[in-house]
């Protein structure tokens, strides 16, 4: 038994002599530095490519027309775009986001509106990362029917901010204008319809001035009238104003329907009783009929300004003595009647004073 434990012994040491040793090499990890030449990535977001640094985009997705008679209005949809590779905080920078309308020529025509990227409801815009927003603009001296350019613009480079790739800096579309100019039309017509009421407008011993023009705009009045004669007790007296300008100053800006939109329309009638102190003119109402007309004699396309009908109903007052004014002074009855309107024709509350300088003031 020892003999064979012996053999066996002998014969596992000679194996081992002879075998193979394996031994498992270790992996030596090595890092190469990675110089990048192309400046355009891939983004694993659809349409959307990286440029390496900083670098924001904007584009139009639609437009939607929403214009009114007489101006344009868009409603943009758009998309802005972090397509750099640097975070950016659209909210502390707020870039200036611009809708600029040019004709086809790529001439300028004016600003639409302007709002920035703080608007858009978003502090941090990470890369790669875009935010929706809409812009509505405005323009009402486009011609009508005529085509624009629409041109969306990010400004993107300012002192905290220098944008790489100015290539997606801006979107652009094509509108075609559909309102009526306003500009292209000018009051050439005033009428006034005044209701006297128990006490009556003398003949020659008190004379009564009508002006009428832009509101607030004392520099120029276009129509006025003067009465000398009697105004009767209870009577409803018509007058057609004239010019008080020559014709070639009637086209002016300031008499332009654009003009008015913008300040109101404003009528003054002052009243001097310069016979007796005492006598009084009583109004119990005002009716004010205007009409726009362009340099060619046509009427505004649509009734709502072709003939534009303003009733004062509540343009009841004495002009003229008021107790308490000192018989003695004839300037104490200098009396003024001011009525005006908002930039859409809207009646204000009339005004009741005394004569002053500034006629065609109105409270705003």
């Amino acid at each position: 038994m020892k003999r064979i434990f012996f053999i066996c012994l002998v014969l596992t040491f000679c194996a081992a002599s002879q075998a193979q040793i394996i031994v498992k090499e270790q992996t030596q990890k090595i890092t190469t530095p990675v110089t990048t030449t192309n400046t355009v990535i891939k983004n694993p977001a659809p349409q959307i490519q990286l440029t390496q640094g900083r670098d924001m985009g904007i584009r139009i997705d639609r437009v939607e027309d929403i214009s009114t008679f007489d101006e344009n209005i868009y409603t943009i949809y758009y998309t802005f775009l972090n397509s750099g590779t640097e975070n950016l905080n659209i909210a502390f920078q707020k870039f200036k986001i611009e809708a600029i309308f040019y004709r086809p020529d790529d001439s300028y025509v004016g600003s639409g509106g302007i709002t920035n990227t703080s608007a858009l409801g978003k502090t941090w815009l990470n890369s790669a990362e875009t935010v929706q927003g809409t812009l509505v603009v405005r323009r009402s001296d486009l011609v009508r029917n005529a085509a624009y350019k629409l041109r969306l613009s990010v400004d993107a480079d300012n002192r905290l901010y220098q944008d790489v790739n100015k290539s997606n800096d801006a979107s652009t579309t094509n509108v075609t204008a559909r309102a009526i100019r306003n500009s292209d039309y000018f009051l050439t017509s005033a009428k006034v319809i005044i209701q006297t009421g128990n006490d009556n407008k003398e003949a020659q011993n008190s004379k009564v001035n009508i002006y009428a023009g832009p509101a607030n705009f004392n520099d120029h009045f276009y129509f006025k009238y003067e009465i000398n004669e009697e105004l009767k007790v209870n009577s409803t007296t018509e007058l057609n104003l004239k010019p008080a300008v020559s014709t070639p100053d009637m086209y002016s800006d300031f008499n332009r329907l654009s003009f008015y939109k913008q300040q109101g329309v404003a009528l003054a009638i002052t009243y001097d009783n310069n016979a007796w102190a005492t006598d009084a003119w009583k109004i119990n109402n005002v009716t004010v009929m205007l009409e726009f007309k362009d340099k060619n004699g046509n009427p505004y396309p649509l009734p709502v300004y072709s003939n534009v009908t303003i009733s004062f109903s509540n343009a009841s007052g004495l002009l003229g003595y008021r107790a308490g004014d000192d018989i003695t002074k004839n300037e104490n009855q200098l009396r003024l009647l001011t009525l005006g309107t908002d930039n859409n024709f809207n009646p204000k509350a009339p005004a009741f004073r005394k004569k002053q300088i500034r006629y065609l003031d109105v409270a705003r």
